[in-house]
């Protein structure tokens, strides 16, 4: 080639070509990366060009200590911040509720009421089975559209009182609350 300069590798080849010059060991990715390069397993094979051992990133938060202190405050340990926000929310509400708001008994008496009342309709009428399980169907989600109700004006009622006086997390955090320096 009179120009090797003029040579550039599109995006699947360019790992091939950068480990094919310079091979590694292992390479050290985040997970979009690290699925990036799964991808390309095919294509080192076909070209036999040693492919790398693939190598997650490792992450840390920096947690400072006013957070610290909320997180103390508010009964939470460093794996539960970790949970998916509705568990989190929906713990954190069972702990603080000065009402019960699960509608699960209730569900479950439902259940056996229906259970009751498919018996003696099949002993009548065996096509009466649908109805029955469709009229049980309808019941039970009124009563979880009904739970879920009772959980929002809970929630709004138990957030209410712990955002008394405070300002909304957009405005009170900023970038230098993490990095230790004041303005």
């Amino acid at each position: 080639m009179q120009s090797p300069q003029k040579l550039s590798p599109n995006v699947v080849m360019r790992p091939l070509y950068q480990e094919h010059l310079l091979p590694n060991l292992a390479y050290v990715g985040g997970p979009g990366e690290l699925a990036y390069w799964l991808q390309l397993k095919p294509v080192f094979d076909f070209y036999q060009v040693p492919y790398p051992i693939l190598k997650p990133r490792n992450f840390a938060t920096i947690i400072p200590g006013s957070l610290v202190r909320k997180f103390q405050k508010l009964g939470l340990t460093y794996p539960a911040i970790f949970q998916e926000y509705s568990a989190l929310k929906n713990a954190w509400l069972a702990q603080n509720s000065q009402n019960e708001i699960s509608l699960q008994i209730e569900i479950q008496a439902l259940e056996q009421v229906f259970a009751q009342i498919g018996q003696k309709a099949s002993l009548i009428d065996k096509t009466l089975g649908g109805l029955v399980g469709a009229e049980q169907q309808k019941a039970r989600k009124a009563l979880e559209n009904i739970e879920k109700r009772l959980q929002k004006a809970e929630e709004k009622k138990v957030g209410d009182r712990a955002k008394a006086g405070r300002k909304p997390q957009r405005k009170a955090l900023s970038r230098w609350k993490f990095t230790g320096k004041t303005r």
